[in-house]
């Protein structure tokens, strides 16, 4: 084949135009070593320079403006584009610079100067990341530490007599516990260690609301007990525990234990939030929508407490708030959105999932995301939430 047949039509991204002459520069970066005494310099290689390839050219014709607009246009982007050279072939270029010169005397023409230079469609160097799940977990601890202390310093249950009020809110969360453990499943093990820890606070909760630490202790070994996924939003339950009557503020002894009662609840609200943060990281996400919920269901949660939170605990709390929103959705993961559909006539979840995907893996997942109740009988007409991209 000659070279006339080799060449082609020259473009950059889509943009045609006609080469009349082409440069190409290349070589080697480096830097020289010169020693006393020596007659002979070291060159160091540092790799190879940008390839650069300069480009004369022209677009001509009567209707020359257009493409001359295409190609400028082009030409002024930002990143790597494709360029068909026709002696190089296909290239991966970024523009360096350009010009266009057009005279009277050419009629119907314009002539470009183009200077390219060979690139990487991506950076090759490394970038720097933030580990987000792990500012998560550090926020976490900075956080529930400061929930504690903040606990700590208002709660003071030996001032008042007055304690049934506290006594039965911790009943509420310890059945509040157990409803959210009734919703996930553990292991055989960690379940029964859960149910003991139920069993002995409901033995002694008059004992327990007079014991600050070991309140602290009790609800971080409870919400310490489910791990894993598919945990977060069973423990989030628990924040709407039903605390019980507030205590009237009649007398200074009802006073305190008023405060008692309030800085107990946030203490219970306060740790679930936090434990909801950190257990949102280990979900497995089906989609982008779900990895926003558990993203909100955090949010709001310290948002609400945020209202009452000491100036001490308040920056620890929204730094977690920060971190969450910046690891949930997880950014390196690609998840499927959710789509709206609607059958056409009634169909069996099987054949629907089948004509939706091509394979049944969804299946379950579009039964149980959609509430169906006979799998048997998808109804026509009915809105359906799909994953895209499954």
């Amino acid at each position: 084949m000659s070279w006339r047949d080799r060449m082609g039509p020259a473009s950059f991204r889509g943009a045609a135009f006609h080469v009349e002459s082409s440069e190409h520069s290349g070589g080697r970066r480096g830097v020289t070593h010169e020693y006393p005494f020596k007659d002979r310099a070291y060159r160091e290689d540092l790799g190879g320079s940008a390839r650069a390839f300069g480009v004369d050219g022209f677009v001509i014709g009567a209707e020359y403006m257009a493409a001359r607009d295409a190609l400028r246009a082009e030409l002024e982007k930002a990143g790597p584009g494709r360029l068909v050279h026709p002696y190089y072939g296909e290239l991966t270029v970024s523009v360096d610079s350009f010009k266009i010169s057009e005279r009277t005397s050419d009629g119907g023409m314009a002539r470009f100067s183009i200077e390219f230079v060979e690139s990487e469609s991506k950076p090759v160097q490394p970038v720097a990341r933030v580990d987000a799940p792990e500012q998560v977990r550090a926020s976490a601890v900075a956080a529930r530490e400061a929930v504690t202390a903040a606990f700590l310093s208002a709660y003071q249950p030996g001032s008042t007599p007055y304690t049934p009020s506290l006594s039965n809110m911790l009943g509420s969360a310890t059945t509040a516990v157990e409803s959210a453990l009734s919703r996930v499943q553990l292991d055989t093990q960690s379940a029964a260690i859960q149910r003991l820890r139920l069993v002995r606070n409901r033995d002694d909760l008059a004992g327990l609301a007079r014991a600050p630490g070991e309140i602290v202790d009790t609800v971080a070994a409870l919400l310490g007990g489910f791990v894993g996924a598919g945990m977060s939003r069973a423990v989030a339950s628990v924040y709407s525990f039903a605390p019980g009557v507030r205590p009237p503020s009649t007398t200074p002894s009802r006073r305190q234990e008023q405060v008692n009662f309030d800085t107990l609840k946030a203490f219970v609200q306060r740790s679930v939030a936090v434990r909801v943060a950190e257990l949102a990281l280990e979900e497995n996400f089906a989609s982008y929508t779900d990895a926003v919920t558990a993203r909100d269901h955090v949010t709001t949660m310290v948002d609400e407490q945020a209202e009452a939170v000491t100036d001490d605990a308040f920056p620890a709390l929204y730094q977690l708030r920060a971190d969450v929103v910046r690891a949930l959705p997880p950014p390196d993961a690609d998840l499927p959105r959710l789509l709206p559909m609607s059958p056409v006539e009634t169909t069996p979840s099987l054949v629907l999932v089948y004509q939706i995907y091509g394979s049944l893996t969804l299946e379950a997942d579009l039964v149980e995301r959609n509430s169906v109740r006979n799998p048997c009988f998808v109804l026509a007409g009915r809105q359906l939430e799909v994953l895209s991209d499954a």
